[in-house]
């Protein structure tokens, strides 16, 4: 009887290796042949797959979204307004080590968006998503009568946004300065902030 291959999981795990080794190496350094390696394949497996490494690294990256997408899906369930917002963004914001791991593949993945139409695209898709996200739970605050009607929703959402990234690319760089208690208290102290702008 032939044996049974679970391919969405084989996805997975090429995508978990490539996390790895990109987070060790950078994407220029890694390999498909360390890829495969590194998932546990022989030379030449991840081919029925991704047709080439280009196509792993978009897969790794949409998988960094999805996964913290569906974190903040379960994290900002029930919740609106202020407490959504702070949920969600602390979804995005690199506190943990898997999230970690997820930054040092976002930051070299914008590196390559620089000249990959693709890849910029992806990225731009992604942070529409997450601003839009960001300014609805702004709008609910405004409705709860939590901020201010005057405030600029889109703007606010934008900073937001900025910030979240911004933090990806800090945590990689000087990780000792950037604790999960300190990118948290600097994202209430900005919710405070917008308390007061009445």
């Amino acid at each position: 009887m032939p044996k049974i291959v679970d391919h969405d999981a084989r996805r997975r795990e090429i995508v978990r290796a490539t996390w790895r080794l990109v987070a060790r190496k950078g994407i220029r350094a890694t390999t498909m042949r360390e890829i495969a390696r590194e998932a546990g394949f022989a030379n030449g497996a991840l081919s029925p797959y991704f047709a080439n490494k280009d196509a792993i690294v978009m897969a790794a990256f949409t998988h960094v979204f999805e996964t913290a997408d569906g974190r903040i899906e379960v994290s900002t369930r029930d919740r609106r307004g202020l407490d959504a917002l702070r949920r969600a963004i602390f979804e995005v914001l690199p506190l943990d080590e898997e999230r970690r791991l997820e930054a040092r593949i976002v930051v070299p993945f914008w590196e390559e968006a620089l000249t990959d139409g693709a890849k910029r695209d992806l990225h731009a898709t992604t942070g529409s998503a997450w601003r839009s996200r960001f300014a609805t739970h702004l709008r609910e605050a405004v409705v709860d009568g939590d901020l201010d009607a005057t405030l600029d929703v889109n703007a606010a959402a934008d900073v937001l946004f900025v910030f979240a990234m911004g933090t990806q690319t800090q945590v990689v760089l000087e990780p000792e300065r950037y604790s999960a208690e300190r990118l948290e208290a600097l994202v209430d102290a900005f919710v405070d902030r917008l308390r007061t702008e009445r």
